[in-house]
């Protein structure tokens, strides 16, 4: 019976015990959480979310965000949690790999205030910065045919300032740029990826011949190149 209502339902479990993993379709990455908070506020904490990302081989599709019911109320904003990584980190949530990304009410509008637990509080969506062409421009990606959020398709790569993914498939491949160090650096990223493409915030192409970008600390970059069908 239990088979019949799965076949019907997501399950999502509150926990990081592998053992939820072999029932439940998607559990929360609350460790990542933690330790992307705790180390970005520390010197040199970009090796330690280096560290983790390497050694992380959780099963399952994951849940992860920046922000929800309980950590708005009680420990803050991802504004104040993260400060300028803020960004960086929901495109880390949208695209990372086996994400399922988890965006909680007034982050499309860049709510910075705590919301109330216990009473009614509203979010005030005429008086923030309007992000709702970038959550629907990373979840578009999510849909792109033949590119699948899994391990197999999936590949990181090491920079000392920042993190660096790739998915790839048949019809072409996204990767994604995220300045998650501590000083400004100057990159070419067809050097980094290996893949020409355009940028899905600024429309720009990128090739070989492309100049260098500057990134700055909290400064995050999204190419997709897609093959012809």
């Amino acid at each position: 019976m239990i088979e019949d209502v799965k076949q019907e339902t997501i399950w999502l479990a509150e926990s990081e015990e592998v053992s939820y993993a072999e029932v439940f379709d998607i559990t929360f990455t609350w460790r990542w959480m933690h330790e992307s908070q705790s180390v970005l506020s520390h010197p040199g904490g970009i090796e330690k979310l280096w560290k983790f990302l390497e050694e992380d081989n959780f099963p399952g599709l994951r849940l992860y965000f920046t922000s929800n019911h309980d950590e708005n109320s009680w420990n803050g904003t991802e504004y104040e949690k993260y400060g300028v990584y803020a960004r960086a980190l929901a495109v880390f949530s949208c695209l990372y790999k086996s994400s399922v990304p988890l965006i909680y009410s007034g982050q499309e509008v860049a709510n910075k205030k705590r919301l109330s637990f216990f009473e009614k509080d509203l979010v005030d969506w005429s008086g923030g910065e309007d992000l709702g062409r970038f959550y629907s421009t990373l979840l578009s990606l999510r849909k792109k045919p033949g590119i699948v959020f899994n391990e197999k398709e999936f590949r990181l790569i090491h920079h000392p300032e920042l993190v660096v993914f790739l998915h790839s498939g048949e019809a072409g491949t996204i990767w994604v740029l995220l300045h998650l160090g501590r000083n400004e650096v100057s990159i070419q990223p067809f050097e980094i990826a290996g893949v020409e493409g355009l940028e899905v915030f600024t429309e720009e192409t990128l090739d070989k011949n492309s100049p260098p970008i500057t990134m700055q600390p909290g400064d995050y970059h999204v190419y997709e190149s897609f093959r012809s069908a």
